[in-house]
């Protein structure tokens, strides 16, 4: 039964399916001696001598350096000479003939992520079988061994990584099996870092950008070639909005608009929050010079401004609201100035522009040399509204000319419970408006 199978076969004579053809032929004095008694089994030539006569190109001399049982003469420790079930007349299918010589390789090769001539057992797919002046017996070296059957193009754009450059694919990959996704030598952050040595310490921050954070270089960085400068998948917008499209509604902040993140941010990590490139004020005092300019020698500065806490009223990106706001200026001031807004709600007459929630047209934003961050001291804050040489304003104050008067001091700024804005403690006389009894 050794050459025949005993129920069928593609072969004639019930051959099994591979057969050495002048065994096919009934050409045995091919390689036997003839006229030997019956079961004498002497051959023309000994080992690889006798193969060679009709495979001139199966390891022999000048064909590079050989597999050592081809170099050694042994053909048949891995083919039959007569008939196997296995294409080349090898004695085991495939993977299992090397690992009864490489055992070792079949545990490496078990692992979860397998290259699939590995996994399939089809070692010859890299590996020349006979001979090959290659290293490891490969038939081709560096990548003209993988562009065989990995297409060109992910690895011909114009920014090359170094090993795509120079061939080196198993500096990144096993070309076996390995424990990592796409058979990396180390999980992904390790491998990049094994060369990456100096990135590696510069991105040891308090805040790191989130696929650094996660070792996942590729979310922005192709490992093997790109159009765009530093292996980006994308140019350096897009390559940001891919994650952070939720940033750009509204009208975006200039950096933002032309692409330019990295005006303020470090793209790996920082030290400062959102790993930005400075703290928060420098960051925006950098290009905000004017604003920085307007507040020195003020006597009073916003809280948030003065603590270079810009993002408290601001977004950094865009905003649907004049001067890149976090909400109407209106909304946003009171959500820090709470009792104010208590009592505005409380309160049945409202000064208009705080109704109208613009504040702005009182205060300054940043500093001011008035209390309150008044845009003028006194009543000049007043009268960019109220023109105080006007009949009516001075007829409602008794013919008493309110130029230059301090407002506040008989009405509120914001809120009242009475009619005209005025401080609920009053004066008799002023209540009556006896003016005269006290006043000449």
């Amino acid at each position: 039964m050794g050459c025949h199978t005993p129920h069928s076969s593609s072969s004639p004579r019930l051959f099994r399916e591979s057969v050495h053809q002048p065994f096919a032929q009934g050409q045995c004095e091919s390689c036997h001696a003839a006229g030997r008694p019956a079961g004498a089994t002497t051959l023309k030539a000994a080992g690889a001598d006798l193969c060679r006569g009709c495979h001139p190109g199966a390891g022999g001399s000048g064909s590079g350096k050989p597999h050592a049982p081809a170099g050694n003469g042994d053909c048949l420790s891995c083919h039959d000479p007569h008939t196997t079930d296995n294409p080349s007349l090898t004695r085991r299918p495939g993977g299992e003939l090397c690992y009864s010589c490489h055992n070792d390789s079949r545990t490496a090769h078990a692992q979860p992520h397998a290259h699939p001539p590995a996994a399939k057992g089809q070692c010859s797919s890299c590996h020349d079988p006979h001979a090959s002046p290659n290293p490891a017996g490969l038939r081709k070296t560096g990548k003209a061994l993988c562009l065989g059957c990995h297409p060109d193009a992910p690895f011909s754009r114009p920014v090359a990584h170094r090993p795509v450059q120079s061939g080196e694919c198993g500096a990144c990959h096993d070309p076996h099996a390995s424990a990592n996704p796409r058979m990396l030598r180390q999980p992904e952050a390790q491998q990049c870092y094994s060369c990456h040595t100096r990135e590696q310490a510069a991105f040891d921050r308090v805040n790191a950008h989130t696929p650094v954070r996660i070792g996942q270089c590729v979310v922005c960085h192709d490992p093997h070639s790109a159009q765009q400068p530093g292996l980006l998948l994308r140019d350096k917008r897009a390559a940001c909005l891919d994650c952070h499209q939720s940033l750009a509604a509204g009208t975006a902040h200039p950096p933002f608009a032309r692409g330019d993140c990295l005006t303020c941010h470090d793209r790996h990590a920082s030290d400062n929050e959102a790993h930005l490139l400075e703290p928060v004020p420098d960051n925006c005092l950098n290009c905000h010079q004017d604003t920085s300019k307007d507040a020195e020698g003020r006597r009073r500065m916003h809280s948030p401004f003065a603590q270079g806490l810009c993002t408290t009223c601001h977004n950094p990106h865009a905003s649907r609201i004049p001067g890149q706001l976090n909400r109407p200026a209106g909304g946003l001031c009171l959500s820090c100035h709470q009792p104010l807004a208590q009592a505005m709600e409380e309160d049945s007459f409202r000064h208009a522009p705080a109704a109208e929630g613009k504040c702005l047209s009182c205060h300054r934003a940043h500093a001011a040399d008035a209390r309150g961050l008044l845009a003028a001291d006194k009543g000049r804050t007043c009268e960019g509204c109220h023109d105080a040489q006007s009949a009516s304003l001075t007829a409602a104050h008794q013919g008493v000319p309110v130029a230059g008067s301090d407002c506040a001091a008989c009405h509120e700024s914001h809120s009242a419970r009475t009619r005209g804005l005025l401080h609920e403690v009053r004066h008799p006389m002023f209540e009556e408006r006896l003016c005269a009894n006290c006043h000449k």
